[in-house]
């Protein structure tokens, strides 16, 4: 028991996203299992397994393979647990599938999640299997097949993910918004800008009521549906002023809430996802300098607007306190966007 509830903590931390925080304390748990419970045990798999998945999330993919491939082997010898192994082959089948993607090797993801797929699907209506879980591995497996090119496949499933996720929470919920902003992207992906931007609209629209429109997911939603704005303006037309000025008009809202919350976020997640959160500003500040440099250069009102922004956001990404004043890459992101705002 003592055990289960270190990695709970573990667990606590990493949906935090202190993956530095949640690391050491999977490893004592790891080291103490083996030597209580044996190298082959099942709760030594589990452990090996919340690794994996960890490891991938942090970034640090051959670590996060060998865990998963650890982890497998022991699977593979447990034909005499007392427990139904086929669970645990599915999961460790959707982390390895996770993996593979992440590393950019869409074929064997592909594979891998649709045997699991296939497994899952007759359990559904017995209520053998959590939905929930079914929902995200038909999710992951719409991603998987965008990454292949093949929209048509792709907007099957993350369209059965949506229905399945209304089904289980009702529309107004965040995993519901999670799936509409997938299909903004997949619109994105094959240049139907329409659809991508009723899909971001509706994805912001759910967030705004159910987290709140402060959070850095709702954030999120408007940043991409700018990006959308821009794109389908890019194509002419005699609304394409009008959707350069929307677009600049959701980036300085990007920023006004990215700004309440940025000191909070790189002082609490992990080294990874700080990277991330700055590349997300980098890209924001990126596209509004374009559009205040191209089509919207006429407009004294929106120069403004956006040197505003960057300059805050210039004071205030420079000050907050993450911890790795010395790091490289942290550093190489600091000076482009100092180049942003000098050039």
């Amino acid at each position: 028991h003592h055990l289960t509830r270190l990695s709970k903590l573990a667990g606590l931390h990493e949906k935090m996203g202190a993956y530095e925080a949640a690391e050491p304390i999977y490893l004592k748990v790891l080291n103490l299992r083996k030597t209580a419970l044996g190298d082959d045990h099942p709760d030594v798999m589990s452990s090996l397994s919340y690794l994996g998945a960890l490891y991938r999330k942090m970034g640090a993919f051959e670590k996060a393979e060998q865990h998963l491939i650890d982890a497998k082997r022991i699977l593979d010898k447990s034909q005499n647990w007392p427990r139904n192994r086929e669970p645990d082959n599915e999961n460790w089948s959707v982390s390895m599938g996770m993996l593979q993607h992440a590393m950019g090797r869409y074929d064997e993801a592909e594979r891998l999640l649709k045997d699991v797929l296939k497994k899952q699907e007759p359990h559904q209506d017995k209520g053998e299997r959590p939905q929930r879980f079914f929902a995200t591995t038909v999710s992951l497996y719409a991603s998987t097949c965008t990454a292949l090119g093949d929209y048509e496949k792709a907007k099957t499933y993350f369209l059965k993910a949506l229905e399945l996720r209304k089904a289980l929470f009702g529309p107004m919920h965040p995993h519901v918004a999670a799936s509409l902003y997938e299909l903004g992207q997949l619109g994105m992906a094959c240049e139907d800008f329409v659809a991508a931007q009723e899909a971001y609209r509706e994805s912001a629209d759910i967030r705004a009521e159910t987290l709140g429109e402060t959070h850095p997911l709702y954030a999120d939603s408007l940043a991409a549906l700018a990006e959308c704005c821009c794109y389908q303006s890019c194509r002419g037309g005699k609304e394409a002023d009008e959707g350069y000025l929307r677009a600049l008009e959701l980036l300085l809202q990007v920023g006004q809430i990215r700004m309440k919350t940025i000191s909070t976020v790189l002082s609490t997640v992990s080294e990874s996802r700080r990277f991330a959160y700055l590349r997300t500003v980098e890209n924001s500040l990126h596209l509004m300098i374009s559009l205040v440099l191209g089509p919207l250069c006429s407009l004294p009102l929106a120069r403004r607007a956006a040197m505003d922004a960057v300059l805050r956001w210039k004071g205030i990404t420079f000050d907050a306190q993450v911890g790795e004043e010395q790091d490289d890459e942290l550093t190489s992101l600091r000076s482009k966007l100092a180049r942003l705002i000098l050039d």
